[in-house]
């Protein structure tokens, strides 16, 4: 029970710091691409950390929590604890540089890297399957976004879609950021779920996940969201682009797509990276100036060092609690 409830105090640290981390970057988004004031964009974010898995399923959650590393049993739940903490330890460091990063990675790093030091069975297929996809799935987002957004540039006369009103335009935005919203919440945002269901394996009261345990994450995640909106806003990918066009619409649209479609796998992929190619995708279409390429290098560098930082620190954890046990 002790080890459940740390669990679930990790669980709410978590939220927080996905709010902070991922929720401040899509409300930065939001914010320069739509009509939305912050705390509304906050609020649509909440609802969909509540909604999606609800209504789309837990898949990549599960994936988490068992496929990738079994994380059933004291040793499993203990290394389960110590792989996210590796992983918020990395995303705060990160974080304190004013570096954007990867929660998804980190996440895979600092499970893994747990793991396989507690001696834990870990499936290779699915951690190189998540590996290969965090990489493929930004670059194929981001070359699809460029052929429809050229289409679109190419058709826009015809179909009018440049002469939308703004009322039209504004719904356009404003649906794409909730599509977005529900998106993350069915694929990477399932991160958080996936401690609550080593928590209850772990003796927390309760069988499965509801709603007030959604609502209760929802919550933490606003509050990340709040506090890190201002100070995540730089260097996010909202930087990578001018604000407040039709194609930032496009490539949240593309975006969405993208993350529904790893969810199907149940794999998580990273929405502030398949953001970042879509919006890099969709602005290059109108010229490469359009693009602020002089951001991106924070971006990569970032994301590079996620997932082995994590790993190493997932392990070096492992290796610490069993030395002191």
């Amino acid at each position: 029970m002790a080890l459940a409830a740390i669990l679930v105090a990790a669980a709410a640290g978590f939220a927080v710091l996905n709010g902070a981390n991922n929720g401040s970057t899509l409300v930065a988004i939001a914010t320069t691409s739509t009509s939305l004031l912050p705390v509304t964009a906050i609020a649509v974010l909440a609802g969909g950390v509540v909604l999606g898995p609800l209504l789309l399923g837990t898949a990549v959650a599960t994936t988490l929590s068992t496929r990738l590393v079994d994380a059933r049993g004291p040793v499993g739940e203990q290394a389960f604890l110590v792989g996210i903490l590796a992983a918020m330890a990395v995303i705060g460091l990160l974080a304190w540089q004013r570096l954007p990063s990867s929660l998804t990675l980190a996440t895979i790093g600092g499970l893994a890297g747990a793991g396989i030091a507690s001696g834990l069975h870990m499936s290779w297929t699915v951690a190189l399957l998540a590996v290969a996809l965090a990489v493929a799935v930004p670059l194929v987002t981001g070359v699809v976004t460029f052929g429809i957004s050229r289409g679109l540039l190419a058709t826009g006369p015809a179909m009018g879609y440049r002469g939308l009103d703004r009322r039209r335009l504004r719904w356009f935005r404003d649906a794409s950021f909730a599509l977005q919203a529900l998106a993350y919440a069915t694929n990477d945002g399932q991160r958080m779920l996936a401690v609550l269901i080593v928590a209850l394996r772990a003796g927390w009261p309760g069988d499965s996940l509801d709603a007030p345990l959604y609502a209760a994450l929802a919550l933490a995640f606003a509050l990340g969201a709040v506090l890190g909106t201002r100070r995540m806003a730089h260097g996010s990918p909202a930087q990578l682009a001018p604000a407040g066009t039709f194609e930032r619409s496009i490539a949240s649209v593309m975006a969405s797509f993208a993350a529904f479609s790893s969810s199907l796998l149940g794999i998580p992929v990273s929405m502030t990276q398949t953001t970042s190619a879509a919006l890099v995708g969709a602005h290059a279409t109108v010229g490469a100036r359009r693009v602020r390429w002089e951001e991106a290098p924070k971006l990569l560098t970032a994301w590079v060092l996620t997932l082995p930082a994590s790993a190493a620190a997932g392990a070096a954890g492992s290796f610490a609690l069993g030395w002191v046990k």
